[in-house]
């Protein structure tokens, strides 16, 4: 383990080791790329009994009231509604989730923007369509250690990219390689030959409107934009991808190896691990240049990205509070004690 890495990582697989009790491990359910984001339990009450939407620390200022990040809208820097990430104090735009497809443990991710793009729903993706990545930290220092979205420019596909020479701890410090997808081939150079294509098993791209609200994300409150680009529509696009597990941690692995971010050796997630989840939108690949999801434009850009977004797994559950894992650690003990006693009695 990298040094400067030690003490949150040592909390986060401290917690991770309880998941048991009282924690107990969510079951995987099939992924509906399609499916809708949340669903209504009673008049005004909702729950996200699918989707998981980003947690927000507790002081963060775009925190819903149910404790949810969410984005000012149409805050992006280019112009471009179809890259601003949408959402309001009470619809939360950035969702996990974890499952099968085709019987493949998948990780899911949703985001909505502010603008309904035709031309990604066609699958033309001209007019320099959104960029978007979610990018991960997975050793607990702050710092992102890997990102990866579906890829628009060139060949289209689902891609991953290191951080670059960035610090990656912040909106404006976080800087992206070229895209790869992991090959399975040793001592190959990261390269991106091997990346899937967009289909209906790991991609979904659809129109959330007034009249798909209802079922789509029921209580969404249509939101205001600037349309800066002639296939752009006052409707907002819901963006939902899937990439296995197994190829994140192989492209952790490849990243070790092939790209010299030794500090990732051995390093694997599971959809329980505790990670930082942050999402972004680009013009090109190697910077964030529109919008960073849970922070506003107008605010300073060097705002770590660990101080407005949550650590949390795929089935949307936090770190475990220090009194809660430590309550486990003693349940644990006193068990093993008690085991250890009748093991005397009975000799």
């Amino acid at each position: 383990m990298h040094p400067r890495r030690a003490p949150l990582c040592a909390v986060l697989s401290l917690a991770g080791l309880f998941t048991g009790t009282p924690f107990a491990r969510a079951q995987n359910t099939t992924i509906d790329l399609a499916g809708p984001t949340r669903v209504q339990t009673s008049p005004g009450v909702y729950g996200y009994t699918t989707w998981k939407p980003i947690l927000a620390p507790t002081s963060w200022t775009y925190r819903t009231s149910d404790g949810y990040l969410y984005d000012a809208p149409d805050d992006q820097q280019t112009g471009q509604s179809d890259s601003d990430f949408a959402g309001s104090t009470q619809t939360p735009a950035f969702f996990v989730q974890t499952g099968t497809i085709n019987g493949v443990e998948m990780v899911a991710m949703r985001v909505i923007f502010n603008s309904y793009d035709a031309n990604i729903a066609s699958g033309t993706y001209t007019g320099n369509p959104v960029n978007v990545r979610v990018g991960i930290d997975v050793t607990g220092d702050g710092k992102l250690d890997l990102f990866m979205g579906p890829n628009f420019q060139g060949t289209p596909g689902m891609v991953f990219q290191i951080p670059g020479t960035g610090a990656n701890t912040s909106p404006s410090t976080t800087t992206t390689s070229s895209v790869f997808y992991p090959d399975g081939v040793a001592n190959n150079a990261l390269s991106s030959t091997s990346s899937p294509a967009l289909s209906a098993s790991n991609f979904n791209y659809q129109r959330l409107s007034s009249a798909t609200a209802s079922t789509l994300y029921p209580g969404w409150v249509l939101q205001p934009e600037s349309l800066s680009k002639p296939n752009q529509t006052g409707d907002e696009g819901v963006m939902s991808w899937a990439i296995p597990v197994s190829a994140i941690n192989n492209a952790l692995a490849e990243a070790a190896t092939q790209a010299g971010l030794s500090y990732l050796s051995g390093v694997t997630i599971s959809p329980s691990s505790f990670l930082l989840w942050v999402a972004f939108t680009a013009t090109q690949n190697n910077s964030v240049n529109q919008d960073a999801y849970g922070i506003k434009a107008s605010d300073s850009q060097t705002t770590p990205w660990n101080s407005f977004t949550s650590y949390m797994d795929a089935f949307g559950r936090p770190v475990p509070e220090p009194a809660t894992y430590g309550l486990c650690l003693g349940g644990g003990l006193c068990g093993f004690l008690m085991l250890r006693r009748r093991g005397k009695r009975a000799a």
